[in-house]
Parts: structure tokens; sequence; C-alpha cells
């Protein structure tokens, strides 16, 4: 507790008020700023192959970091941050942000650089800007880039947990829009035409929904088609038990439920003081966002849009049989999750 000593009428009042939780502090965000300068240049990997690993993935704004974060509460991994990043990481300069790989893709161009990401050997400083593990055991990789490759994945490094993060189109869309305008790489502009000329992609799974994609012409609908795609795809392919998919909102609000399952299908447990580790926001919490203005991450959405738009994003999901797990509420129907991938 802080305290304030006021002098009123006389007499001092001592007052006091909650101290800052310890990881707002900025002595202690300075510490992790050190660590993260000197582990993410000279640290040891000895994790052995991908089954030392955990795949984060996720659309991009969907809560992938914040996640990472939590899972990473102990700083027990080497945490990699989104390889599949074309314009920062040489090795990956041939992938599409989107790229999608048939499961029995086996071109030495996507497995070399894919195998040297999972074994540890990849080290770049993109990659490893947020590591703050001096020797590592285990590896914690986090990508926004990965959704369409996840199967393909799954099939050529069996034994590796791989979680899914999904969140509430509208507030994944909110986010990014927010963003738009000053990020450099255009990272939240929604080129679909990166799916259209995929091949494979449109013969595979994307075909039916052509016309619908060519015809989005407002920021709202083409937002609306890149979620469902970058969703549908996992959750079409991979089936019960290959992938653990988590629903954002369910880990905001019902991390005594989440978390436990969360552990199950990773293998390693957490103990309670995860549950503290999950109130603080992620380094990379937008300075508009929600969390940061005070707001309600998962409700935070429903004050940005008409109910007109949300129906248009709703009627869109409803093409991917998507609105079987989000429609005009903010709270997920987590039963579609598993309704999608029994059709896998």
């Amino acid at each position: 507790m802080s305290r304030l000593v006021v002098v009123a009428n006389g007499e001092a009042l001592v007052l006091t008020a909650p101290r800052r939780p310890l990881w707002r502090r900025p002595m202690y965000r300075a510490l992790w700023k050190v660590q993260r300068n000197v582990w993410g240049r000279a640290f040891l990997d000895l994790g052995g192959d991908h089954q030392s690993a955990v795949y984060v993935a996720g659309s991009g704004r969907s809560g992938t970091t914040w996640l990472a974060e939590v899972i990473n509460y102990r700083n027990a991994y080497r945490y990699m941050f989104e390889p599949l990043t074309p314009p920062h990481v040489p090795e990956f300069q041939h992938l599409l942000r989107g790229q999608y790989l048939r499961p029995e893709n086996r071109d030495p161009a996507y497995l070399e650089p894919m195998t040297s990401v999972l074994n540890g050997r990849l080290r770049h400083r993109w990659v490893d800007y947020y590591n703050r593990r001096p020797v590592a055991t285990h590896r914690l990789i986090k990508d926004v880039y990965a959704n369409l490759m996840l199967k393909w994945i799954q099939v050529n490094f069996p034994g590796m947990p791989i979680v899914l993060v999904l969140r509430h189109p509208c507030a994944v869309l909110t986010s990014r829009l927010s963003l738009a305008p000053r990020d450099l790489h255009q990272r939240f502009e929604p080129d679909l035409e990166r799916f259209l000329q995929q091949a494979d992609l449109m013969a595979d799974l994307i075909a039916p929904f052509e016309n619908g994609i060519r015809d989005a012409s407002t920021p709202l609908e083409r937002h609306a088609y890149w979620w469902c795609v970058e969703n549908y795809v996992p959750l079409r392919m991979c089936a019960r038990g290959e992938i653990h998919a988590v629903c954002y909102e369910r880990l905001r609000t019902e991390p005594a439920e989440e978390i436990p399952r969360l552990g199950a299908f990773t293998g390693r447990a957490f103990d309670p003081v995860v549950f503290t580790r999950m109130r603080r926001r992620s380094l990379t919490t937008g300075p508009h966002s929600a969390l940061q203005m005070n707001g309600e991450p998962i409700t935070n959405w429903t004050r940005q849009w008409s109910r007109e738009d949300v129906k248009r994003v709703v009627r869109i999901l409803s093409r991917f049989g998507l609105d079987e797990i989000y429609t005009d509420s903010p709270m997920p129907k987590v039963q579609g999750i598993s309704a999608l991938q029994e059709r896998s």
C-alpha cells in the first residue's frame, strides 16, 4: 500500500491506496527490457526436436501474444515471436502472409525453414526479441501467419502441442482497423487476393466462397472475410485432439476451467500464480486498445459498430458455418468449435 499524509484542520491524516501491481511498475518493466536485450541475443537452446515446443497460432489481434505470455508465466520457455513474418525473417521470404500448404506437401523449401524454427536452430533478432530465457530446454512459438498451415505442421511435426486462439471477429477487426493507419508494414490491410491466388487453397476449401470474397467491397466486409478464411481453414482441417482451439473470451471469463484444459493438452501443469499473470496486459497491447483505455476487451467492440454492421459480419460468418461459434453476442458458443472440427 502507498501512504499519503494530508494535513487538515491541524490534524495529520494518513491515506492509503493500493500500490500498482508489480508488473506495472517502471523498474519491473525496465528489468524485462534488460533481460530481452541480453537474452534475445545470447542464449542456449538445449530443447532438442519439435516435441520440446508448444505452437500458439491465431489471427493477428486475437490475443495470441497475451496467451503466449500466460503459458510462459514462469519464463520457462525460449519465446520465439512470429517467425513466419516474411518482411523480417529471410528464411520465410517466399511465403505469403497466410500461406496454405496441403498436409502431404514435402517441399524442402517449406520443411527446412520450419524445421529450423521448431528444433531451435533459427536465431534472428525479430524472432528472439522477446526472449528472456538464458538457457532453454523448451520452446514457445507464437505466430499470426500460421493458421492456414496448422494441419501441415501437425502432420509433418507430430507430437507438438498446437494451440489455436479464437476471438470474436468484431473485436479483431476493431483492433486491426485502429492500428492500420499507423502500421508501416501494412499488416492489417485485408488483402484477400493472397487467398484467391493460392490454387490449392481454392480447390481444397475456399472455392464455394470465391464470389463473396471477390464481391466484398467495404473494409468491414473485407476484414470479415479475412477473419473467416483464417479460422475456417484450421477448424475444418484439424480434428479434435489434433489442435486445441480456445476462445479468448472464455480465457478471460472462465480461466479456472480453460487453463486446466490447456495444461492437459500441452502436458505442462500450471500453478495458481498463472491466474495473477492473466491480469497483465501483453507486451503488444495497442495504445488505443480497450485495456489501455481501462475498457472491457470482450464487450468494447459492441460500442464501436451499429447493429446493422454486426448483422453484416454475422451473415458472412454464416456462409462459413462460423456463426456456430460467434454471433452478435460477445461471448462464443464453444460447442460450435467441436461441431466444425467433427466435419474435418
